[in-house]
């Protein structure tokens, strides 16, 4: 694959910049806050210091993992824009687990507006009223 050089740019320059916007695709960013969670897990779990094998293998799979699921999301999401209206499916079918210690739910639908922050004018001006929307 060859790629167009932009003026007063060297090779080795735009590759950088190809490779930064395909790492940026990965969402490092949201990966880090993964693995920042994921150690500290891992030694509790341990009661000690799990092996560095084990480690090295988790932190680079979730990297991986996570990198390519946040990549193929704006490939698949693409044509989500805002304000567009979606349905989602919440809970797991059947009930869920059969574990006693969880409580059976049904599955329902969600219908949700996609929007810039989840508190936007149209959360304050329509929804129901309540402590976050009620006047003095």
């Amino acid at each position: 694959m060859t790629l167009p050089l932009a003026a007063g740019t060297s090779g080795a320059g735009r590759l950088h910049e190809v490779v930064g916007a395909y790492v940026a695709l990965t969402k490092p960013r949201i990966i880090e806050l993964l693995l920042l969670t994921t150690l500290p897990v891992m030694f509790l779990a341990s009661d000690g210091v799990p092996p560095l094998g084990l480690v090295v293998a988790t932190l680079v799979g979730g990297t991986l993992s996570a990198g390519s699921a946040n990549a193929l999301n704006c490939v698949v999401d693409a044509d989500i824009d805002v304000g567009d209206e979606l349905t989602l499916l919440w809970g797991e079918e059947n009930g869920g687990t059969n574990k006693v210690t969880v409580e059976r739910h049904k599955q329902v639908e969600v219908r949700v507006k996609v929007s810039v922050t989840p508190y936007g004018s149209v959360a304050r001006e329509t929804y129901h009223q309540g402590w976050r929307t009620r006047t003095a």
